[in-house]
């Protein structure tokens, strides 16, 4: 089954979905990784750990006697848009801005001497040691990024045809999932 985005992703019609916090860590992880240049982002581990401790508010706690405990949230797209410009208060991620020269000559994000923009396109850019993150690109990427994979999971979750299997997407850990065959006889779990 192919799953459909919706085209309007940011007033999506349906509202909310769930997002699990390792899910929206993940989401920062890959996103960071994509677009820096050496494909992992100075001090991510501390950019992680310090957006969760801002974040997690936001989020419960599901427990049950068959699942581990799990930090889940139920978002719209403005909610993830508000989680994703928490990061800017943290300065580690500010630094991502900066390229690996500049931080190795001493310079800072709110540099005055810094120049503003660096020449880029999608043919070339600059050398990689003077390349940075756009912040505000993968802030809008990340949250692309999370509803895009929300969309796909709900899509799978209410599959119509009733000679396909129905799977949940996402596996959380080593969360088992319960496997329905639709229209079949036999029920298996999914390990």
């Amino acid at each position: 089954m192919e799953a459909k985005i919706h085209s309007n992703w940011q007033n999506d019609p349906e509202g909310k979905h769930l997002f699990v916090m390792a899910d929206v860590l993940s989401g920062l992880a890959y996103c960071g990784c994509h677009q820096d240049p050496y494909m992992f982002p100075v001090q991510l581990d501390v950019v992680l750990r310090k957006w969760e401790e801002l974040i997690r508010p936001r989020f419960g706690v599901l427990v049950s006697a068959t699942e581990p405990k799990m930090t889940m949230g139920e978002f719209d797209y403005k909610d993830l848009e508000e989680m994703a410009e928490e990061l800017h208060q943290i300065p580690e991620f500010k630094n991502w801005n900066l390229s690996r020269a500049e931080a190795a000559k001493g310079i800072e994000v709110n540099d005055p001497s810094r120049p503003p923009f660096v020449f880029s396109s999608r043919y070339g850019g600059p050398p990689q040691d003077e390349d940075c993150i756009d912040l505000d690109a993968l802030t809008h990427n990340l949250c692309h990024f999370l509803w895009q994979h929300a969309e796909m999971r709900h899509a799978e979750m209410h599959q119509t045809n009733p000679d396909e299997e129905l799977r949940s997407v996402t596996r959380t850990g080593s969360v088992s999932r319960k496997v329905v065959i639709v229209g079949g006889d036999d029920d298996c779990s999914d390990e």
